[in-house]
């Protein structure tokens, strides 16, 4: 990437620009942090057709204040990479949470599960679709040794996945992706390129499974750092704010209930590239900390659930 080619794809006389990258989880991003001649930033960022679509989305049915404020679109000339270039928000993300942070997350995700709860059919184009994933969460139950508690864990979050309410999902709301302000101290999301549709728990389970109060593990790049009561909180929060109509369907303990088998799923997922998820087939200190969390959790499920 080259001055000029910045200047063509932002529209904009850009003084100068450096890649984005994450020294902690040692990565290098498709991403550049551009300097006007204003001393205004931004952010240029290699889009899918997928992401663009769900930003104007986002923006056509109210949710511009949770999206980095988009300046434009655009596409190489020499190939069809699409490109999206944004305000910039802040360096801050949310990979040490807080309370006030974690109240105002659980609220936008509370206004996003309640508004496309009842536009559901605005998603239905969205892959893959809830058919697909359901055979994608078989395919790694039959990576799991059968009569395991693991399996009989997520055997149950299966059964309970197809019926739970369904929503839009970011499906990729690590910590990473939600962005502070630091002026207005206002939360972004970025990276949508994922998004479907799904279970409701899908995002505050995935954004919250990977929290831990070990400094360690947390500088070694395997989590994110935040202590439990911020966790429950952010939990309280969301569905404190759920709609009514969601609320007649799950109560508190089944919501409960539904984000520990959720965050099971998303721990599993991290892992679900082994050819058997046990303790044959990990090799590495990243495998043996997400099996090792994804067995906790299934031995707490199994405990709840059969009390």
């Amino acid at each position: 990437m080259n001055k000029e080619k910045v200047c063509f794809l932002t529209k904009m006389d850009i003084n100068s620009f450096s890649v984005v990258s994450d020294e902690r989880l040692d990565k290098i991003y498709n991403t550049y942090l551009l300097e006007n001649k204003n001393r205004e930033y931004f952010v240029l960022k290699k889009a899918t057709d997928k992401e663009i679509a769900i930003n104007q989305l986002l923006i056509k049915h109210g949710f511009i204040d949770l999206i980095p404020e988009i300046m434009s679109f655009s596409k190489e000339l020499d190939s069809n990479h699409k490109w999206m270039t944004t305000r910039y928000v802040g360096k801050k993300d949310l990979s040490r949470l807080n309370q006030s942070t974690a109240k105002l997350l659980g609220k936008h995700l509370a206004k996003l599960t309640n508004y496309f709860y009842f536009e559901e059919d605005l998603l239905n184009q969205l892959t893959p679709n809830t058919d697909e994933q359901l055979a994608h969460k078989l395919a790694i139950l039959d990576k799991l040794d059968k009569n395991s508690i693991l399996y009989d864990s997520c055997n149950l979050y299966i059964n309970r996945f197809i019926s739970t309410p369904k929503t839009l999902c970011h499906d990729d709301l690590l910590p990473i992706n939600v962005l502070q302000n630091q002026t207005t101290n206002q939360l972004k999301i970025i990276d949508w390129e994922h998004t479907r549709k799904g279970n409701y728990t899908t995002d505050i389970a995935r954004f919250s499974a990977f929290y831990t109060t070990n400094q360690e593990t947390f500088e070694k790049g395997l989590s994110f750092y935040g202590c439990q009561s911020d966790i429950d909180l952010l939990l309280c929060t969301y569905y404190s704010l759920l709609d009514a109509q969601i609320k007649e369907q799950v109560s508190k303990q089944q919501f409960l209930e539904d984000y520990h088998l959720e965050a099971l799923n998303q721990l599993i997922m991290t892992i679900s590239y082994l050819k058997k998820i046990n303790t044959t087939y990990i090799q590495t200190e990243w495998e043996n900390y997400f099996f090792t969390l994804a067995l906790e959790k299934a031995i707490y499920i199994k405990k709840e659930h059969f009390k």
